[in-house]
């Protein structure tokens, strides 16, 4: 009886024992649980953290999009740092999320959900969420990536523009710095030319070059009782213009020749200083000519010739009317020819005619601008007429009556001869025409 007692004692012992550590080991697991569903919380709280973070960042990588809309530069800079600090958290995150799903599932967490139903929904929506902050994360990279592409290009762009920009104003420069050592030098030419002509005037009226003005208007030019060449009279028109009141003297041609702008005539007396104040001799058209063109003036026309010649007056013979010459010095009807001996004589030595010029009849022939042409009288404008050719003579207008007859010493006497043609009896006089 003892012994069923103490068998029943031990039995109840054992049962209270067992009790005891059932009651331990569900204490254990509930304690387990408890911590299990604390840590599945903080995943869950964690997810939710990490899906908030990645949509802020993907937010932020939204202002790559303002880059193409044209931000500051400081902007644009700002910018890059701020995508490279989205990219660097949004690796770390990702990596992050990574590991907490690892951990959850092949922790051996996830074989303890059975036990509590309930909290699957808890668990498996943070993770659904977080799978899709991974989704939206790897989407946001991309766009991330695409924006610094193209901040990349946008900035390459805008370099090769600065580039441009720097080149084309390189060159404006370089040819504003040409144009103006253009403009300076061609500045600095008219200066010494003006220089060089003030100084060629300033000798020239030393050696007494004057001019004589001739007034603008009309005037009968040819003749009606000369050669053919000379016909019809007609009306023409002249503007103002000076002329040389002598023809140019040896003394004044040699100043030419020694500025190295005109060449020496080909013969008379031209070196000879006796001869210093006779007219010049043995130039051709073009010798004459570059001496005009060295004073700042041109041969004159055969009409401004022969306007000047006649001195005001219309239909004589000769510039100081229809008297017949003489080889008085300072006659009013005064010429050098063939009947005074000799050959030429200082200009100046007969009387002016009614513009004050001398020497418009006798002493030398001289070299007019025209080409010649017999039937160019038939055609001739009525304003400031000039003959262009096309011809192969030029004219030479007056002249002494060197083979024995007065008709070289008519107003209205034409001659022509080759254009390099230099003869003893042939000289010139030049022109000057206002604003030219």
């Amino acid at each position: 009886m003892l012994q069923l007692e103490n068998e029943q004692q031990r039995i109840a012992q054992s049962i209270l024992e067992f009790r005891a550590a059932e009651q331990r080991r569900q204490v254990t697991e509930a304690s387990a649980e408890a911590q299990r569903q604390q840590e599945a919380q903080a995943s869950a709280e964690q997810a939710g953290e990490l899906h908030r973070q990645i949509a802020e960042t993907s937010e932020r990588a939204g202002l790559v999009l303002e880059i193409e809309r044209g931000l500051h530069k400081d902007a644009i800079d700002e910018t890059r740092q701020l995508v490279e600090a989205a990219l660097a958290q949004l690796a770390r995150l990702e990596g992050e999320a990574r590991q907490t799903l690892e951990n959850l599932i092949l922790g051996g967490r996830v074989k303890l959900l059975p036990v509590v139903p309930w909290n699957v929904a808890k668990i498996a929506q943070p993770l659904s969420a977080m799978q899709v902050s991974l989704e939206q994360a790897q989407a946001a990279g991309e766009q991330i990536q695409g924006g610094l592409r193209s901040l990349r290009d946008w900035q390459s762009r805008r370099k090769l523009r600065r580039v441009r920009i720097v080149a084309a104003l390189v060159v404006v420069v370089f040819a504003i710095c040409l144009v103006s050592v253009w403009v300076g030098y061609q500045y600095y030419q008219a200066q010494v030319e003006q220089a060089r002509q003030a100084a060629i005037f300033a000798r020239i009226l030393e050696l007494n070059a004057k001019m004589a003005a001739i007034p603008a208007g009309e005037f009968q030019m040819g003749s009606e009782n000369g050669a053919f060449d000379e016909q019809p009279v007609h009306i023409v028109y002249l503007d103002g213009y000076f002329i040389d009141a002598y023809e140019v003297t040896n003394a004044l041609y040699a100043e030419c020749v020694a500025s190295g702008d005109c060449a020496e005539p080909g013969c008379g007396d031209f070196a000879d200083a006796v001869y210093a104040n006779h007219p010049v001799t043995c130039v051709s058209w073009d010798q004459a000519q570059a001496y005009c063109r060295w004073r700042g003036g041109q041969l004159p026309t055969e009409a401004q010739w022969e306007k000047a010649a006649r001195g005001g007056l219309e239909g004589r013979l000769y510039p100081w009317g229809d008297e017949e010459p003489t080889c008085v010095p300072g006659a009013r009807n005064g010429a050098q020819y063939v009947d005074c001996g000799g050959s030429t004589v200082p200009v100046g030595s007969f009387a002016p005619n009614g513009y004050g010029l001398y020497d418009m009849a006798g002493n030398v022939r001289e070299w007019v601008q025209d080409w010649y042409s017999s039937s160019f009288y038939g055609s001739s404008p009525r304003d400031n007429p000039i003959s262009f050719g096309p011809g192969s003579s030029r004219v030479l207008r007056s002249g002494g009556d060197w083979d024995g007859n007065l008709s070289p010493l008519r107003v209205a006497d034409r001659l022509y001869n080759d254009p390099g043609y230099r003869y003893g009896l042939f000289g010139f006089r030049c022109l000057l025409a206002p604003g030219k």
